[in-house]
């Protein structure tokens, strides 16, 4: 078990590769702080459900907060949550724009930010931000989705450099 020992916080994790990722790591050992818990449970880890908007600086407090109290640190953070909206760049309206870039790009940052303090207590972390090709070309049905996606790499670059002489990696 590769993971044994250490302890997660995945967004994102209701479904998809989010999901995915929680059920690699329970059964790698990984104890996961995750919207569906009894995915972890029957992997026979300990496990956190917890209802949560990641785009709520609020939430995100919460959320470290509840896996540092019932994990005792935080080894891993998974930035996984993310949505996809095809729009004509003309009909993309601001609430379109908003949204995406509120749950695509804000949210990894503060999420990124409000784990990494916990982290640099402890000189060690990784997070781990889901990013995607879109963030190297743009696309003309995804022209909000692209620009989070840009910015995903922009900020892992960022805070894998910041970062680094904290002992925690960033990719």
């Amino acid at each position: 078990m590769r993971l044994a020992g250490k302890s997660a916080i995945i967004t994102g994790a209701a479904r998809g590769i989010g999901k995915a990722t929680a059920l690699m790591f329970a059964r790698e050992g990984a104890d996961v702080l995750v919207p569906d818990l009894d995915l972890i449970l029957s992997l026979g880890r300990k496990g956190v459900a917890m209802q949560m908007d990641v785009t709520r600086i609020a939430d995100i407090g919460r959320m470290v907060e509840t896996a540092v109290r019932e994990f005792g640190k935080i080894d891993i953070l998974v930035n996984n949550a993310g949505i996809t909206q095809v729009r004509e760049p003309l009909q993309l309206t601001e609430a379109d724009w908003d949204r995406t870039l509120s749950l695509n790009l804000k949210a990894v940052f503060f999420c990124a930010q409000a784990v990494a303090r916990e982290m640099v207590t402890r000189k060690s972390g990784v997070i781990l931000n889901a990013a995607s090709i879109s963030g190297r070309s743009g696309k003309p049905m995804l022209v909000d989705y692209c620009a989070s996606k840009f910015g995903v790499i922009g900020i892992t670059q960022g805070l894998a450099m910041a970062l680094a002489k904290h002992g925690i990696r960033v990719n």
